[in-house]
């Protein structure tokens, strides 16, 4: 098993780039001594988990509102916001290599408090999908995502990314379908 010390010019960051015994395989770990795929894996889960969640609402959403004149919006909405996103990908990767260096930095204390507030919104945002989805308010349960999406950002990856984010969270306002009575009303 061979280490080399290599270092990230960029931000400053020492990583060891190791062989593994089993496979031959290099991993790279950086100064607290974690892997960084493990962090990846365990980030990649949790969004699975929540498009996993959130699959049967939005299925439901797109089967019901196929026939509806007023939701044909609706399809291009999720695509585009993942657009978004994926535009941003190298401001967000420079964004998270800065972060992920200032939270080692700190103490753990320090880091709980930091990213707890985020678990506020979190929980309210999943408690609303669970109160949408067995009462069967798309309204409640789609708009649920907003809030969880913002909620889930923040918490795993910062405040920083999560002002990066803002507007293609916030665009999925606009997959939020409008109660039916509301609507009634509106058009008369």
């Amino acid at each position: 098993m061979g280490v080399r010390n290599t270092r990230d010019e960029g931000r400053g960051t020492k990583y060891e780039v190791r062989k593994t015994k089993d496979e031959g395989r290099e991993e790279l770990k950086d100064e607290g001594g974690g892997v960084v795929r493990k962090e990846r894996i365990i980030h990649s889960a949790v969004w699975a988990a929540m498009v996993a969640l959130y699959w049967p609402v939005l299925y439901q959403c797109y089967k019901s509102r196929w026939d509806s004149i007023d939701y044909t919006h609706a399809f291009f909405i999720l695509p585009i916001s993942l657009y978004l996103v994926w535009n941003r990908r190298e401001q967000l990767t420079s964004f998270l290599r800065s972060t992920k260096y200032e939270i080692r930095s700190t103490t753990a204390v320090i880091n709980a408090l930091r990213t707890s507030y985020y678990l506020l919104p979190l929980v309210l945002g999943l408690l609303l999908f669970v109160f949408g989805y067995r009462l069967d308010y798309l309204f409640i349960a789609v708009g649920s995502l907003l809030i969880v999406s913002a909620g889930l950002t923040g918490y795993l990856y910062g405040t920083q990314v999560l002002k990066s984010l803002w507007f293609p969270i916030a665009y999925l306002a606009f997959l939020v379908p409008p109660p039916v009575g509301v609507l009634d009303n509106i058009t008369v």
